[in-house]
């Protein structure tokens, strides 16, 4: 498994933090490992599939488009993207 070693944000404890454009899961795998509600989200069910396999613990993995987050509650909620096509 690769470890990601590019710095996360600071941000509170429980903070909800979807990860559009999962792809294989290296970098959800470094954000499951913060005490944040994490979600890893792919137009691909293959990325999501990859996904899974990548992290450690059950997590929440969604097949759906970074355009149209599927999410009702935004307040507080916080982003990570790297290299999304």
């Amino acid at each position: 498994m690769e470890r990601h070693t590019t710095p996360m944000p600071d941000l509170p404890t429980g903070s909800q933090v979807p990860e559009p454009g999962c792809g294989n899961g290296n970098i959800f795998s470094a954000i499951l490992r913060r005490p944040w509600q994490a979600t890893a989200l792919d137009v691909s069910r293959e990325a999501v599939r990859l996904c899974r396999k990548q992290a450690a613990s059950p997590a929440r993995l969604l097949t759906a488009d970074a355009y149209n987050l599927p999410f009702r509650e935004v307040v507080g909620l916080k982003l990570i993207c790297k290299r999304v096509q």
